[in-house]
């Protein structure tokens, strides 16, 4: 999966402000109308000067749609 994500942080008394793109796993379990599961990739820490991921572990996931209302999204 590749995200594009802001990061901030204050490391030795200089401000950080980044944009970063990441690359991450995924695997899709099952897949049915009703909700998606699987597992990810969660980021435990990461390098937001450098836009690195120092540690990442596994983490297990459900996605489940949003109900729909009479002419669009919720």
């Amino acid at each position: 999966m590749r995200s594009y994500l802001p990061c901030e942080t204050t490391e030795s008394n200089a401000h950080i402000s980044n944009r970063c793109h990441l690359e991450t796993k995924i695997e899709i379990d099952s897949m049915t109308a009703d909700r998606i599961t699987g597992r990810a990739q969660a980021i435990r820490r990461f390098d937001c000067k450098a836009c690195r991921v120092i540690e990442a572990a596994w983490a297990d996931f459900v996605w489940i749609p949003k109900e729909q209302e009479a002419g669009g999204r919720k």
